[in-house]
């Protein structure tokens, strides 16, 4: 077992939980922020870690589900909006340095076709955090 889970990603919104099934990880990974300073005098420079965000983007293959249509209807009802993320569905949610779990914002919501000769369609999804994470406090 990976130490962040093996399942298929989910988020859950409010009591509703969004199975994210034939999906492939496309990016898992932080976004650093570091604060960079430079002296006038000698230029010197001096930099200090803040922490890090994390991106995570996943592409559903909606041409594999019985129903893509309402799959894709439902993803679209939660574009911009705040939901807790599992980036596989049978670990843990994302946590700050607390232990509190930290909302995702769902950037972007992306339809595309995969195949044009089949028509087969897939969807992009582009979720941030919206708050400094501690990567450490969601192993499994």
């Amino acid at each position: 077992m990976g130490i962040f889970g093996t399942g298929a990603p989910k988020f859950v919104s409010g009591a509703t939980t969004v199975l994210l099934d034939n999906a492939i990880i496309t990016k898992d990974e932080p976004d650093f922020r570091m604060l960079e300073h430079t002296a006038e005098i000698d230029q010197t420079k001096f930099y200090s870690g803040k922490g890090y965000h994390w991106d995570f983007h996943v592409k559903i293959n909606l041409y594999k589900q019985t129903n893509p249509d309402t799959i894709f209807t439902t993803l679209m009802s939660y574009l911009h909006t705040e939901v807790t993320l599992f980036r596989h569905r049978d670990g843990i949610s994302v946590r700050n340095s607390a232990n509190a779990v930290v909302p995702f914002f769902l950037t972007e919501v992306i339809p595309k076709y995969k195949e044009l000769l089949n028509f087969n369609v897939e969807v992009i999804l582009k979720f941030r955090s919206t708050e400094m994470i501690d990567i450490t406090k969601s192993l499994v």
